[in-house]
Formats: C-alpha cells, structure tokens, sequence
C-alpha cells in the first residue's frame, strides 16, 4: 500500500497480461492479442470510497516492443501524476494551499471558486438566492459548451497562469511555437485536407507543444495529455480525428524533431 496527498493511498499497481515484458517464444505473440492494462485499487479515506482505475492506452500500439515502451512509460506517468495529489475517483487534483482554503486562487477549479464565493459574499437572503440561481445557470451553460463540444473555456481552465495571466501565457506558449519555425502556427485554424483531415504533421506538433508545456508546468495538474490535446484542438479547430494518448506518438519521428525545435 502506497500513501498519497491528501489522505489518499493505492495499492499495488499491475500489469496485464502477468508477464507483459516476455518478448520472445510463444508467451510473448500470445501477449500481443491479448488486451493490455494497467490496473489498481485507488483509497480515498476522506470519504471511504474505494475504485479500481485500469489504463489501456499501451493497445493503440501494434509491435511488442511498442507496447512494453509504452506500458513502463504509463506506468512511470500514472505514478507521478498520483503522487502530485491527482484523485482519479473524484478526478480533481489535490493542491496544499498555505493561504486560506476558503479562498480561491489561480488553482481553484471555477465552479469550486464560485461556490466559495457564494459561501463567503455577505449580502440579503434574497439577493443571495438570486445569485445562487445565476450561478446554477452560469454552471450549466459551461457544461453544455464542454457537452456540445465548445471547449473554449475549458481548455482555458486548463491553463496555470505561470506568466501572469491565461492570456499572457498563450501569448508566450504561441510565440515559442513562431520562434521555433514550425510548419503551422498551431494557435491558427489550420485548413483540413480534402478528406477533412487535419494537415500531415500538424497533430504532431500540437502533441510536442502540450507534451513539452505539460512537463514545464504550463498546463495545470490533473488534466491528462489527452484532455489537454482534445481540448486544444477544439479551441484552435483543429481537432484531430480521434483523441490520441501521447503513446500513440511515442515513436513518431516527426514528433522528436519538433520537439527538439521546441526544447525550452
């Protein structure tokens, strides 16, 4: 059993199948039709509850050898993203906070910081009402955008303000990807091809901005690469044409060479 943030705790994490690093004989071809995943028990003892998480993204991947870089790399990930405080039951991210918890920050999720705020304002009953119904209104519109596929203020959500503000930071984020001369600016609604596909390379170079971004710090924790390249894609209008883990570019050369060029 391993201790976590915020008085969390799971217990061993494994693989299948059993003897997922076998890459020779027969085992190792039976492995690769079988369905893969990483699977563990996640304790949340605030509120008592108990879930099995399992992982599959390592079964877009078609080489053996593809699949177990894949596996060791979530697991690696999944482990990191659990110790910074991450509640995959909840799906929320646990952030100590040395100010008062009953104010928002930058971290604080919208609805959580409206809801603070609602508790705290010192105004009459029935104004108070009236707020609380526009609050319910202003949580419902912001779900049925993020529903219907509007993700504008969702992936701005996703943002960690590092240079001051959401829009500064883009600014920022926007002028590397210019300075490192990639084929698109990604910030840019990029015109599909004939078959309504996004341009060769351009979901590579969204994948090696958020990949890099995410491990700087840029983007908050909790929100998964795949979260942040869905989000981002449907913020540019450029979404791909499915929602890819950042295994499925694990070995795309195109990425590593942007990636390069994007290097911090």
């Amino acid at each position: 059993m391993k201790l976590l943030p915020n008085n969390c705790r799971i217990g061993k994490m494994s693989v299948v199948p059993k003897n997922w690093k076998t890459t020779k004989g027969k085992i190792a071809k039976s492995n690769l039709k079988s369905e893969w995943y990483i699977v563990y028990r996640f304790y949340d003892d605030n509120t008592g509850k108990v879930r099995q998480i399992k992982k599959r993204s390592m079964n877009d991947l078609e080489s053996l050898s593809e699949r177990i870089t894949a596996t060791k790399y979530l697991l690696a990930n999944e482990l990191e993203l659990l110790e910074s405080g991450y509640n995959p039951i909840t799906n929320q991210q646990f952030i100590e906070e040395t100010l008062n918890p009953d104010i928002p920050t930058e971290n604080t999720p919208f609805n959580m910081a409206l809801d603070l705020a609602l508790k705290s304002i010192d105004v009459e009953k029935h104004t108070k009402e009236d707020l609380t119904s526009v609050s319910g209104f202003i949580k419902a519109e912001i779900k049925e955008q993020a529903d219907s596929g509007n993700n504008d203020s969702l992936f701005l959500e996703m943002v960690n303000p590092v240079c001051g503000t959401v829009e500064n930071t883009l600014d920022y984020i926007e002028s590397k990807i210019i300075e490192a001369n990639l084929p698109h600016n990604i910030f840019k609604t990029i015109e599909k091809t004939k078959k309504g596909n996004n341009q060769t390379g351009l979901n590579a170079e969204i994948a090696a901005m958020v990949h890099m971004f995410q491990n700087k710090g840029y983007f908050k924790s909790g929100f998964t690469f795949k979260d942040l390249f869905r989000s981002f894609g449907q913020y540019t209008n450029n979404q791909a044409g499915k929602d890819y883990d950042f295994v499925f570019f694990i070995w795309n050369t195109t990425l590593r060479r942007f990636s390069t060029l994007l290097k911090l």
